[in-house]
C-alpha cells in the first residue's frame, strides 16, 4: 500500500495521461475560477493518492481558511475523489488519512464526496451505510454523450418531450463559442445583475468565464426574442465532464415561453456531442438522506433536472464526526 502526496496538477495530469474519466472540476482554469470566487480565503493543496497494486484511489483536496477557521475540501466547494475500485483496504486508508488532516490542522468542517453507479451500490455501501459515514446522500444524474440524440431522448421525461416539441416562431437560440464570442458574457453579468437585483459574484469570476469561453473550454447558449437577448446559459467542459455552470433569463419571458431552458440544455447537449464530450450534468437530483424541507424552487429544480434522464450515480456527503464512529 502506498499513500503519496501529490499536487492537483499531478493529479489531473495522470487522469489524462492513464485515460481517466475525471470531474469537470479538475481543470486548472476552473480552480482559477474557484479561488476567485473565494476572495476572502487561502487554500492549501493537500492532494494525496492511495495506491495498492493496480487499484488508486484519487484526492484532490485543498484546506481553506477563512474567517479563523480551517475546511477541508476542493478550493470552496466538495473534493470528490475518484478510485477505480471499491477496496476495504484502501477506504481504510482513506478514512484514516481524513481522519490525520482533521487532528493535526483542527479541521472545523469538511465537504468530501463519493458518487456511486447504480451498478455498483450494491458492492460500494458498505462503507457509506452500514458503518454510517454519510450525513447527507442524493441522487446526481450523468448525461451519457456517446449515446445518439435519438437514445438520449429516450431517457427525457414525457413532460420534456412535449416542451422540447414546442416552437415559439419569434425566438431563436445561438451557440456562441470562441469562433463567434464577441463581449456576451459582459451582457450576461449585465442581466444577471439585473434578474437578481444584486452583485451575486466577483467581477473577476466573469472574466474567468470569458477565458473559458476563449480557451474552447465554455460556451453560451444566447436565447433571441426578435432581436432582443432574452436568455443566457453557461456551460464549462473539461473535454471530458460537461456542467450546466449558470444561466439567467429576464423574468417576464418565463411566464410567455415555458420552455426556454429545457430548449437551451437540448441545445447545449447537441452541440457537446460534436465537440465529443463523455457526460454532461444538470447537478443533483434527489435527496435521498439529510434535509428534505426543500423549498417549492428546490422542489421544481429537481424535477427540471430529473427530467433529462442520464444514469443515476448515488452521492455520499462524508459526515466529519462518523469518521470516528
Amino acid at each position: 500500500m502506498l499513500i503519496k502526496e501529490v499536487s492537483v496538477s499531478e493529479i489531473i495530469e495522470e487522469l489524462k495521461k492513464n485515460k481517466i474519466n475525471s470531474y469537470y472540476f479538475l481543470d486548472e482554469l476552473f480552480i482559477e475560477y474557484l479561488q476567485k470566487y473565494n476572495p476572502t480565503s487561502e487554500f492549501e493543496d493537500k492532494s494525496f493518492i492511495i495506491k495498492k497494486d493496480e487499484n488508486i484511489l484519487y484526492c484532490p483536496i485543498t484546506i481553506q481558511r477563512k474567517n479563523g477557521l480551517k475546511y477541508l475540501n476542493f478550493f470552496g466547494e466538495p473534493c470528490f475523489c475518484i478510485y477505480l475500485k471499491y477496496e476495504d483496504e484502501i477506504f481504510f486508508s482513506f478514512k484514516e488519512k481524513i481522519k490525520e488532516f482533521c487532528e493535526k490542522e483542527k479541521i472545523f468542517n469538511l465537504n468530501l464526496v463519493f458518487d456511486v453507479s447504480e451498478t455498483n451500490i450494491l458492492n460500494e455501501n458498505n462503507l457509506f451505510f452500514e458503518k454510517n459515514l454519510s450525513k447527507k446522500i442524493s441522487n446526481i444524474k450523468y448525461i451519457n454523450l456517446d449515446l445518439t440524440i435519438k437514445d438520449i431522448k429516450k431517457g427525457f421525461k414525457k413532460g420534456l418531450k412535449h416542451l422540447l416539441n414546442k416552437d415559439y416562431s419569434t425566438l431563436s437560440y445561438k451557440i456562441i463559442d470562441s469562433e463567434n464570442y464577441s463581449k456576451e458574457i459582459s451582457n450576461m453579468k449585465n442581466m444577471h445583475q439585473e434578474v437578481s437585483k444584486k452583485i451575486t459574484r466577483p467581477d473577476e469570476t466573469w472574466m474567468i468565464n470569458e477565458k473559458m469561453i476563449l480557451s474552447n473550454k465554455g460556451f453560451l447558449v444566447q436565447v433571441d426574442d426578435r432581436k432582443n437577448v432574452i436568455s443566457y446559459s453557461l456551460f464549462f467542459t473539461n473535454g471530458q465532464e460537461a456542467i450546466y455552470f449558470s444561466s439567467c433569463t429576464l423574468k417576464k419571458y418565463f411566464k410567455l415561453y415555458k420552455n426556454i431552458s429545457h430548449k437551451s440544455i437540448f441545445e447545449a447537449i447537441k452541440y457537446l456531442k460534436k465537440k465529443e464530450s463523455k457526460n454532461l450534468t444538470l447537478g443533483e437530483s434527489k435527496v435521498i438522506l439529510g434535509d428534505k424541507n426543500l423549498s417549492d424552487k428546490e422542489k421544481n429544480i429537481f424535477m427540471f433536472k430529473s427530467s433529462f434522464g442520464g444514469e443515476i450515480f448515488t452521492r455520499f456527503y462524508i459526515d466529519k464526526k462518523n469518521l470516528y464512529s
